[in-house]
């Protein structure tokens, strides 16, 4: 039957990548972190053709000058992450899709209220979309190129935390001052 075969040709995949994403939001903190992030990436992308996952840790992170990213999760004993996955299934410039990946935005030293603080496990939602959107693109092969960037950190008050006043340079050059 028709309706069969497109749910298992579009459907089931739709499906896979929807509760990859929600199961990603929804984790707690303790569990889902830079790395963990990453790791289940890597699982959920096994054997798919047409993907490539690159992954920057801190020495590259500071190579490249992404003191932005990586002054968030100066505070953390879990280190940041650049994710990129890259699915190729057509030609051409690719669409490019990027998600903030805030595992748990304590604030930093700028603590945020306690009340509601837990919900702060769920910045890292859009990184999940987007990871999300090209694992559903590449289990259906779809005809697009497309590049996601999920940047990846946890912002904790710890003894290196980035303080209020500090001032840190983006890859682009162009200097933050934190406030």
């Amino acid at each position: 039957n028709g309706a069969t075969e497109r749910y298992r040709r579009d459907g089931a995949a739709l499906f896979e990548a929807v509760t990859f994403t929600r199961n990603l939001a929804t984790e707690p903190a303790n569990v889902l972190y830079p790395e963990e992030f990453v790791k289940r990436t890597r699982a959920a992308f096994r054997d798919i053709p047409g993907v490539s996952i690159d992954v920057l840790d801190v020495a590259a992170m500071e190579r490249l000058g992404m003191g932005s990213i990586l002054s968030v999760g100066k505070g953390s004993v879990r280190p940041p992450r650049m994710l990129i996955v890259h699915y190729r299934g057509a030609g051409g410039a690719p669409v490019a899709l990027v998600g903030k990946g805030i595992t748990f935005d304590s604030g930093g030293i700028s603590l945020k209220p306690g009340s509601g603080m837990w919900a702060m496990k769920g910045d890292m939602a859009g990184a999940a979309a987007v990871i999300g959107t090209a694992l559903s693109l590449a289990r259906t092969q779809g005809p697009v190129n497309v590049v996601v960037i999920a940047a990846l950190a946890e912002n904790m008050p710890g003894g290196s935390a980035t303080r209020a006043g500090d001032v840190v340079r983006a890859m682009t050059g162009k200097t933050i001052e934190i406030l």
